[in-house]
């Protein structure tokens, strides 16, 4: 039921989802009762006339801000149902993204583009020669995931400004190098610095 809950299947009996969640329980003693009464438990339950179902009275709680609404929805479903998190960042996303997201096999390699995306995962490396740390981090957009590559020099101006699950346009060179696509970042800036420095075509072959 929980699972249920958190992918938005039971909206329709109240829209703030921590309160149903906190209140499985309650309402799996519910529906059992229902299910009972009806002898047709899963109708009440997903059928036409589940508008018609009054749940139990249930404790009230603030409901989850709308970042842990759709982490929960892409961990139970596999996707973002009600919205996308970088939502509030698409007019700067449409208007600066360079790279085609839905065609990167199609991009020219060696050159520069920006990407807005939303940090998915930072991982930590050591260099053999210099034993400088650097990172490989995940990009998160509307349309694909990508793998960006920040080199020591960078990574020592910026570590202290990334994290995961913040939005960030990060400028470098496409590169398959290594048999994967992946941005060789030279910058990494706050959405809102962009201003005129990122390019204004999309470059597609």
């Amino acid at each position: 039921l929980d699972s249920l809950i958190k992918a938005g299947l039971f909206d329709s009996l109240d829209k703030n989802r921590a309160k149903l969640a906190m209140n499985a329980d309650a309402l799996s003693d519910y529906f059992s009762e229902e299910q009972e009464k009806e002898k047709m438990g899963m109708m009440s339950l997903f059928g036409e006339d589940d508008s018609s179902m009054q749940p139990p009275a249930m404790e009230e709680i603030p409901d989850w801000d709308i970042k842990e609404r759709l982490e929960y929805e892409k961990e139970r479903l596999g996707f973002y149902a009600s919205g996308h998190p970088m939502d509030k960042y698409r007019s700067e996303y449409d208007k600066y993204t360079t790279l085609d997201m839905l065609n990167l096999e199609r991009a020219p390699l060696g050159r520069n583009y920006t990407v807005i995306g939303m940090v998915k995962e930072i991982k930590i490396f050591t260099t053999k020669k210099s034993h400088e740390n650097m990172a490989s981090v995940t990009l998160s957009t509307f349309d694909a995931d990508l793998n960006t590559v920040i080199f020591p020099k960078l990574w020592k101006e910026i570590y202290g400004n990334i994290a995961e699950g913040k939005v960030l346009a990060f400028t470098g060179k496409l590169d398959k190098s290594r048999d994967m696509l992946q941005l060789i970042c030279e910058k990494v800036q706050e959405t809102k610095e962009l201003g005129n420095h990122a390019y204004s075509q999309v470059h597609i072959s």
